[in-house]
């Protein structure tokens, strides 16, 4: 029995309902899954800011004391003057006495140089030097009057507050440089009980952490005191970096930790402070946030079930008329319309339908005449792009060829001096009657030796300029020595040295004389910036290395790094950071289109710790090719 359209719809209609509703459940249980974790995450994050704040202020305060307390013991004189007539024993007396009055954990005395003069409850002996303290370095080097550190001492962190000590009979008014007598330090140890008070105000548990060791700690759990990390130190590690929560079970209970460095410690030490929350805190937040959800839950499922039953009813109406129009713009009869005046949405939607495919009917006009043209203009501009790369490339050929040049120049200049040496040496021979058959000899084959090299030199760069007929299996390195061979004479004249890595041998399938090409671009450019830029240990350092599908080779000089502001614009067609006399801004552009387009590999351009560097990734060729051109004793 067919189904009218008018109950098609009304299934439609329920069978939409129920979907809505089961998308708003799924939907708002997610929502107030997402509201109940950054509850939980704010409140956590505020008590433990609130901790933290508490920590860092009680550390403040108990510097701020010390400060007091040592700029007391220094003002009433008595010490300076004890220093003064080198009694030591009246000075340990009076630091026992100080120490036990002030309620410190030790006060220590030192030299202008920073060693133990005398001290009370520590373990410094007397002698021991603190010059590598912060605190004490910091006074000794800059005269800080007063400042305040957290060091370590007996396994345990200790804050330490310091001040200068001067000549109480000084004379010199404001120039109290030289009656500096020394430093006094007092510390107080960051204890157990320092931290009991900080949970009392909070119910956070605290530990303090020096690199892997428990400093010290509140009892967790109200159970016990931790002598270890409760997670490993990587996992302890990645909370302190990223600032993040971590979620663990310690002493049956679950904990919500997170962790921060500590301030005014010792730049030679590690030190964190580890929070920790028990997540049963949360219990009520989350099951009011749920209650919540709930709520919302209904709240949708009333909204949804009226609109629908609105709709149901006004949708029947017009939709038929709707459904007709869309089916005839689907089929290609962009002319039709539809006539629909119910003064609602609909209207207007049918009004849009009428626009719409009036404007579709307008477009495919001018698709079908733009169509007619569109081959010819992009043959056109295909012709364009091929001129202008045609251009480009033989104005890129151009300046390499000056380029060589100037090279042919420089390794030519040497041997033709020694040529002209030897022929003056034969010709004063002959002219005082002077000839010598072992030195005439001996000329002869040097001059010989020198021609045979400028013929070298000469076959090197004309095997330059000849065009690549094919590809060829060929390694890097090969290519990169052949580059040396014809730039590496004006390397050693600029007095620039290579360093080489090379870690693959694998042959790649390319053509060799535009990767040749490639490499005398960048190796120039390194060269013309270490000239510019350095004027003594002028390095370019070369690696070749290769991972499963790519050989990479990356070549990177110390002449101070390219720019950031025009990093991503050197490979820019007549793009030049040299003067017109000097660059035409075509080589690292040829570069790109030889290893991008020809070569089907990827060059970049970055910075180094201030070097520039640019790494061509060729892609390795299939194991079959390499089998298949070594079996046909294929070029290599």
């Amino acid at each position: 029995m067919k189904i009218t359209f008018y109950k098609k719809i009304r299934f439609k209609f329920m069978a939409a309902f129920i979907a809505v509703m089961l998308m708003s459940f799924i939907l708002s249980y997610f929502i107030n899954i997402k509201v109940i974790q950054k509850g939980i995450s704010d409140t956590a994050r505020q008590q433990f800011n609130a901790a933290l704040n508490l920590t860092e202020n009680f550390i403040d305060f108990v510097g701020q004391t010390s400060q007091i307390w040592v700029h007391h013991i220094i003002s009433e004189g008595n010490l300076s003057r004890l220093i003064a007539n080198n009694e030591m024993e009246k000075i340990q007396q009076m630091l026992n006495t100080e120490r036990a009055s002030i309620a410190a954990d030790t006060i220590v005395l030192l030299d202008q140089k920073g060693s133990v003069i005398s001290q009370s409850g520590g373990v410094r002996q007397i002698g021991d030097s603190l010059s590598s303290l912060d605190i004490v370095k910091n006074i000794i080097h800059n005269k800080q009057q007063t400042t305040t550190s957290i060091s370590r001492e007996m396994d345990n962190f200790i804050i330490y507050s310091s001040a200068l000590l001067y000549d109480s009979k000084s004379t010199n008014g404001d120039n109290k440089e030289n009656d500096f007598q020394g430093i006094l330090l007092i510390g107080y140890f960051i204890t157990e009980e320092f931290l009991d008070t900080i949970k009392k105000n909070t119910n956070i548990d605290l530990a303090i952490v020096g690199n892997t060791a428990i400093m010290s700690s509140t009892k967790w759990a109200d159970k016990q005191y931790i002598t270890a990390l409760p997670l490993n130190f990587l996992e302890y590690q990645k909370i302190l970096d990223n600032k993040q929560f971590a979620n663990i079970k310690f002493l049956d209970e679950n904990y919500i930790l997170a962790a921060i460095r500590m301030k005014y410690i010792e730049s030679s030490l590690s030190g964190s402070i580890l929070m920790a929350l028990p997540e049963e805190k949360f219990a009520s937040i989350e099951d009011q946030m749920i209650h919540d959800m709930a709520k919302v839950f209904l709240a949708l499922t009333l909204i949804v079930s009226i609109i629908v039953f609105f709709l149901s009813n006004s949708f029947l109406k017009a939709i038929r008329q709707l459904s007709s129009l869309s089916s005839k713009l689907a089929g290609g009869h962009f002319q039709s319309r539809v006539n629909l005046k119910s003064g609602d949405e609909f209207q207007l939607l049918a009004d849009n339908f009428n626009t719409m495919a009036k404007e579709i009917e307008k477009k495919n006009l001018e698709l079908n005449q733009l169509n007619l043209n569109l081959e010819e203009k992009i043959s056109e501009e295909l012709e364009k792009g091929r001129e202008k790369d045609k251009l480009i490339m033989i104005q890129s050929r151009h300046a390499a060829m000056g380029e060589m040049i100037s090279m042919i120049a420089h390794q030519w200049r040497q041997p033709l001096s020694v040529i002209t040496m030897n022929a003056n040496n034969i010709m004063a021979d002959i002219e005082f009657d002077q000839i010598n058959t072992n030195a005439l000899k001996n000329d002869s084959q040097s001059m010989i030796k020198q021609a045979s090299y400028l013929s070298h030199t000469i076959d090197d760069f004309r095997n330059f300029f000849q065009p690549d007929k094919k590809k060829e299996f060929i390694t890097p390195e090969v290519i990169l020595n052949n580059s040396f061979e014809i730039i590496g004479k004006s390397f050693e004249n600029n007095n620039i040295t290579i360093t080489k890595n090379y870690n693959s041998t694998t042959e790649l399938f390319l053509y060799n004389h535009e990767m040749l090409q490639v490499f005398l671009n960048i190796l120039k450019n390194a060269q013309e910036a270490l000239i510019e830029n350095r004027e003594f240990e002028r390095i370019i350092d070369i690696t070749i290395k290769e991972d499963n599908n790519f050989v990479h080779t990356i070549i990177c000089d110390n002449s101070g790094g390219i720019n950031e502001d025009i990093l991503d614009k050197i490979f820019e067609p007549y793009f030049s950071t040299k003067d017109k006399k000097n660059g035409t801004g075509l080589g690292l552009y040829m570069s790109k289109i030889i290893i991008e387009q020809h070569l089907n590999g990827e060059i970049s351009a970055f910075n180094d710790h201030h070097k520039s560097c640019f790494k061509i990734s060729l892609e390795k060729p299939e194991q079959e090719s390499l089998i298949a051109t070594s079996d046909k004793g294929g070029t290599k």
